[in-house]
Parts: structure tokens; sequence; C-alpha cells
């Protein structure tokens, strides 16, 4: 909790940080549905109506956070374009097992709003994801770009989601911490899907 005094002590900017912050461990430790703008203002030590400012709404504010979630991948998956579409695959995982919090609000509709910066955001995550399907050498995989670019986006994004959720560690397939295994098995499961790892 924030000391006494701290009402005033957050600039916008700081403000927003600090928010987005404590959105993100609030989903971490007890899912989207332990954020609450009266629960981080009181976290923060500042009025409701100071975050309400700064984001509009709850959703306004998991929306930011799915934003900022959206442009970080974005860039993992242009920095990793160049070694190929697996390790597209491999980027888009260690993404999800990394930040949980953003990648359970970027893709749940219902907490996010439909602004034109989150449009922008995630449109340029599937550019990425469809131009490395499109770079593949066989004639079958180009020619059912987009078919094959959900083929690979699901696999990959139904990894994170077992691995997140602890259902792989439930069904003994791995270890819930052991962010290494579960980008092996990815790093398998790409290959088998596409018939080779380049």
């Amino acid at each position: 909790m924030a000391a006494a005094g701290t009402k005033d002590a957050y600039h916008h900017g700081d403000l927003r940080r600090a928010a987005l912050d404590s959105a993100q461990e609030r989903i971490d430790a007890g899912g989207a549905g332990s954020v609450t703008i009266r629960g981080i203002a009181a976290e923060l030590g500042v009025t409701h109506t100071a975050i309400g400012h700064v984001f509009g709404s709850r959703n306004g504010l998991l929306t930011a956070l799915a934003i900022e979630g959206y442009i970080e991948l974005a860039d993992r998956l242009s920095a990793a374009q160049t070694e190929g579409l697996l390790q597209v695959g491999l980027a888009y995982v260690r993404f999800g097992v990394e930040r949980p919090a953003h990648f359970v609000v970027m893709f749940d509709t219902d907490l996010i709003e439909q602004t034109e910066e989150f449009q922008e955001a995630s449109g340029r995550t599937w550019a990425i994801l469809q131009a490395g399907v499109r770079g593949l050498e066989s004639p079958e995989a180009m020619r059912a770009a987009s078919s094959a670019t959900v083929a690979a986006w699901s696999l990959m994004h139904g990894i994170v989601t077992l691995h997140n959720s602890g259902a792989l560690s439930r069904a003994g397939v791995t270890d819930h911490a052991d962010h290494e295994n579960i980008l092996a098995i990815a790093e398998q499961a790409e290959a088998m899907l596409f018939g080779s790892k380049s």
C-alpha cells in the first residue's frame, strides 16, 4: 500500500505506469477479475477518479495493458523474423509464458475496447505472423497462407494457454515453472506442423 501523503505524489505518466504495473501484478496473482479501479487506486494512494482520468474505465486500463502487450509481442516477432518461422513461433511462446497477464487480456474481447490504437497494435502482430508463413518454401503453405497462419498461431497460442493455466503440468507433460521445456515442446510441435525446423 502507498504511504500516507502520496495522493499527490504521482505525475500523470508515473500514475499510468504504476496503474499498469499494479494491474499486471493483480492478473498474475488472481486473474483479470481481480483488477478494479478502486482497488488499484487504494493501492497507489490516489482517488479512483485519478485512475479514471488516465484510462477512462476498467476496460480502458486493460486495453492499455493489451496494447502494451501487442507492441512488445510484435517487436519480439519482428526481431525473430530474420531467423525464420520457427523462431517467430518460439518468440510468441516465450512472450506468452513471460508476460502471462498481458497475454490474458490481449485476447479477451470482453475486457478490451476496440480502439484505433488497439487495432493497429494487434494488426501488426497478425501481419508479422502472415509474413512468416508466406516465407515458407512450400507452395501449398504459400497458397493457403491465411489457413497456415491460423494453424501456426493456434498451435503456439494453445501451447501457451495450456502451459499458463497449469494444464500441462497437471497432465504430467511439463513442470509449470520450466519455460525451457515448454519452448522445446513448442519447437517440436511447430516442426511437426510444417515438416521442418527452418
